[in-house]
């Protein structure tokens, strides 16, 4: 074992004194820029190779005026047949501060210096060059601390938005920046992530304005490819809509928390032996990188928000913005007085959609109208275009062609700067004498009377029963008395009885008629059932659909009619002033269907009492 160990410290030692043998050669440094002219707003990349003692410690030249930015490093130790190398790259990203012509030296005094051409930029909002960033990086986890943060510098709106030595960006795309309040916008909102570098979001995108609001973001990001400046980026871009909420000048920046590695950088390596280690070399094959907590953030950008115009503005507008087109139409061109007709309304188009609303008709002549309801259907997937439907109850008053008057709908259209009223087409019914209350009952004249429900008997032990039994009065057999022999009697006749009913049973049940009434006696018993039950849940719109649909099964038997043909004209052709608590039950189900109001108040007990009497008096079975 011993002798072992020794042979492993010579060789490591062997090997160390190679290393420093071939690290104590002066390192030999050249430069290379990819290119010698560019714009103010564009960066070029600077190649920096070394070999030789020292070659990990090279420094970034020094020039007034122009950023050195590292963005990528590389380093090797090479031995040969004994002989050793060690060599390194590393690739910086050049800025300026402005246009003009900079000499960039080398470290190498015997090196060739480079020369910078920089010109006038060629506009603020050209994206084709890089943002600049920032050169020492620091953690930023809070989204109060986004802008000021070192990792992002200024950028043009809409131009990427470089974090951490081009390792990521963030960028907003919008069509407009001058909104009108109440108006909305369809936005894309991207991170880009360079090839090759681990990052992780943490967050979904929020905004860092109170004057706006983000409708919910795109289930899953798209994912696409981009090429910027020469490297490859994986965009992710989610769909989204931006509504403005309140006037004014803001600035608007969109944040997102990420964590991604950052490669540390490597300290100047000594003549020492014991620094050989700190190499890149070793620190890369030992894992020299960490992870850095920022917040993505995109250049802010300057909207304004526009208050809607108070002149001109329409009485009905509900304040819906956007561009839309109405059409209306009638659920039939023929009815009867007293039947219902559904009026639709469709608003489609592009915008606020939240704010569309519509009363349709309100109380008008020869109508009856109900509360309109309203469901939106959106064509894509941020809610942005769509079409909303509207729908409302009518009941004709009048036989005869009846006239229903036009629809209207007002907007506030954010490209013509004005308000715009739409008119849907005037429509008729042909409508069928016929006959409807629509007075809402009183209260029922049938009074319940309060009970006491009976005290619970009390439950315990019973004492033990110390008495004992009959005292045997014959040794006849059992089978021979009386008792026994009338019991025996007496089942066997009960036998007779029950063949001979369950026969009988069998034969009503064979005639049609008779199967028909039982049939409609479950029925309504099963209509009465779901009245008492939404009688306790005091749900008052099926309370009265179950009371009516029980009147009409009993009230079909009578007239020997079907169920569905029982309707209120009917009702005021066949029944007198008797038949009033019929009429009351059909109109207020009819009211409640349509109508859709729950809260109206109503005397369960009395109404349960005067049904279950009704039912009693109308049913044949």
């Amino acid at each position: 074992m011993k002798k072992t160990s020794s042979h492993f410290i010579r060789n490591l030692g062997a090997v160390a004194i190679l290393t420093i043998t071939a690290l104590s050669a002066r390192a030999t440094v050249s430069m290379q820029l990819d290119r010698s002219d560019i714009n103010a707003d564009e960066a070029a990349e600077l190649t920096v190779n070394a070999s030789g003692n020292g070659s990990n410690s090279v420094e970034p030249p020094t020039v007034a005026g122009l950023q050195f930015t590292a963005v990528s490093q590389s380093s090797q130790i090479e031995i040969i047949n004994g002989n050793a190398s060690s060599t390194s790259s590393i690739t910086y990203e050049v800025t300026a501060q402005g246009p003009g012509t900079y000499t960039i030296p080398s470290p190498d005094p015997n090196a060739q210096k480079l020369i910078l051409h920089v010109h006038v930029g060629s506009g603020a909002g050209n994206s084709s060059g890089p943002a600049q960033v920032a050169s020492t990086p620091t953690t930023s986890t809070s989204p109060a601390q986004a802008l000021p943060n070192p990792f992002i510098q200024g950028t043009t709106p809409g131009a990427p938005h470089m974090v951490a030595n081009g390792a990521a960006f963030m960028r907003m795309q919008m069509p407009k920046h001058d909104l009108y309040v109440g108006e909305t916008v369809p936005v894309d909102i991207q991170i880009g992530l360079r090839s090759g570098m681990a990052a992780n979001i943490t967050g979904l995108p929020t905004l860092s304005a109170d004057a706006f609001t983000l409708n919910k973001l795109t289930d899953k990001p798209e994912q696409t490819q981009e090429e910027i400046n020469g490297q490859p980026y994986t965009i992710l871009t989610w769909h989204s809509v931006l509504a403005a909420v309140k006037p004014g000048d803001f600035s608007l920046a969109v944040q997102t928390p990420v964590t991604i590695q950052v490669r540390t950088a490597a300290p100047r390596m000594s003549n020492d032996a014991s620094d050989m280690f700190n190499d890149p070399f070793f620190q890369n094959f030992f894992g020299g990188v960490t992870q850095k907590d920022i917040t993505l953030a995109n250049e802010p950008a300057a909207i304004k928000v526009l208050p809607l115009p108070t002149a001109g503005q329409p009485a009905d507008f509900s304040g819906a913005v956007g561009a839309f087109t109405i059409n209306s139409e009638i659920s039939s061109p023929t009815g009867t007085v007293g039947d219902p007709l559904t009026l639709r309304l469709k608003v489609s188009g592009a915008g606020a959609f939240d704010r569309v609303e519509s009363s349709m008709l309100g109380s008008i002549d020869g109508w009856k109208t109900y509360r309109a309801a309203g469901k939106f259907v959106p064509s894509d997937s941020v809610c942005y275009r769509g079409e909303k439907d509207f729908e409302q109850a009518i009941i004709p008053l009048h036989p005869g062609q009846q006239t229903v008057p036009p629809l209207s709908f007002s907007f506030f259209n954010p490209e013509t700067h004005q308000y715009e009223t739409l008119h849907s087409a005037t429509g008729t019914v042909d409508v069928a004498p016929g006959s409807m209350a629509t007075t809402t009952p009183a209260a029922s004249p049938i009074q319940t009377a309060t009970t006491t429900p009976p005290t619970a008997p009390t439950t315990g032990l019973r004492p033990d029963m110390t008495e004992t039994g009959v005292a045997v009065r014959t040794l006849q057999p059992l089978y021979f008395q009386p008792g026994f022999l009338l019991a025996q009697s007496t089942l066997a006749l009960a036998f007779i009885g029950a063949g001979f009913w369950s026969r009988r049973n069998d034969q009503l049940a064979a005639d049609p008629i008779r199967r028909k009434r039982i049939q409609e006696f479950k029925a309504v018993h099963g209509f009465l059932a779901q009245m008492d039950s939404a009688a306790n849940q005091r749900d008052a719109s099926t309370f009265f659909l179950s009371a009516r649909q029980a009147l009409q099964h009993c009230l079909a038997s009578r007239w020997k009619m079907t169920p569905a043909a029982i309707t209120l004209a009917e009702i005021d052709t066949r029944l007198d002033e008797n038949g009033e608590n019929v009429r009351r039950v059909f109109a207020l189900a009819d009211e409640l269907a349509y109508s859709g109001d729950a809260s109206i108040d109503v005397d369960f007990p009395a109404w349960k009492q005067t049904v279950h009497q009704l039912v009693k008096e109308t049913e044949t079975l």
